[in-house]
């Protein structure tokens, strides 16, 4: 069941990435936005 979780998790980050994406419409706007507090859905831990 672990695993399913992590599915989950991993989808998760992906939409958020996504949508982090569709607003600042580049890539490193979204990578310097995830390691910044604001995307707290995904814990890549």
């Amino acid at each position: 069941m672990g695993d399913v979780n992590f599915h989950f998790k991993y989808e998760n980050c992906i939409i958020e990435l996504f949508h982090v994406y569709l607003m600042t419409v580049s890539w490193k706007e979204s990578i310097s936005r995830l390691r910044s507090k604001e995307w707290h859905r995904c814990d890549w831990n």
